[in-house]
Order: structure tokens, then sequence, then C-alpha cells
């Protein structure tokens, strides 16, 4: 049961950081071309 509740603060610990860099990811792969595309078709 110890290894258990170690375990667990672990996830909880390293949750935010998973987070922070999937939204990262998301953000480069995703948003970011479309903005790109957004600033071209403004400029054009």
């Amino acid at each position: 049961m110890l290894i258990f509740g170690r375990l667990m603060v672990f996830f909880f610990t390293v949750k935010p950081f998973v987070n922070g860099g999937t939204s990262c990811m998301l953000t480069t792969c995703v948003i970011q071309p479309i903005d790109m595309i957004k600033v071209r078709i403004q400029l054009g």
C-alpha cells in the first residue's frame, strides 16, 4: 500500500508538467500554423 501511495504522489506531482508540455505541443503543432495562415491572409 505504501508503494501505491508514493505512486499517487508522483502522479499528482508530475501532472502539471505533463499538462504544460502537452499544451505547448498542441500550440506549436495546431495553433501556430493556423495563426501564420491568418497573418498571411491579412497581409496579402
